[in-house]
């Protein structure tokens, strides 16, 4: 229950944090969304482990894979930041083949 609050908190950042991403080109705005999107991967895995949990089933996907990718892309896209601000949102097209990548990683 409180990943789910933690969550939708994250999420009412959500604008803000995109906003601020798109009128500056700094790297602490960068920062702000990545920490964001970070912060939401996060809570994904800790609620959708819980509904794992909850509902008994072993072999329901918790999404790990494509939360991993999310954080992945928003470390990358931070450290890009340092060296250009204009270019480190493009980390974020890491996130396109997620769903391709969890049906190698993870068995059937």
């Amino acid at each position: 229950m409180p990943a789910t609050l933690f969550h939708l908190l994250w999420v009412t950042v959500l604008p803000f944090s995109m906003l601020a991403v798109s009128r500056y080109d700094v790297a602490g705005a960068v920062w702000l969304y990545g920490a964001n999107m970070i912060l939401l991967a996060v809570t994904g895995i800790l609620i959708s482990r819980a509904a794992k949990r909850d509902s008994g089933r072993e072999d329901a996907s918790d999404g790990r894979v494509e939360f991993g990718l999310l954080i992945a892309s928003a470390l990358l896209s931070m450290l890009i930041s340092l060296v250009s601000a204009n270019y480190a949102m493009l980390a974020d097209l890491l996130n396109f083949p997620a769903p391709f990548v969890r049906r190698r990683v993870e068995p059937r």
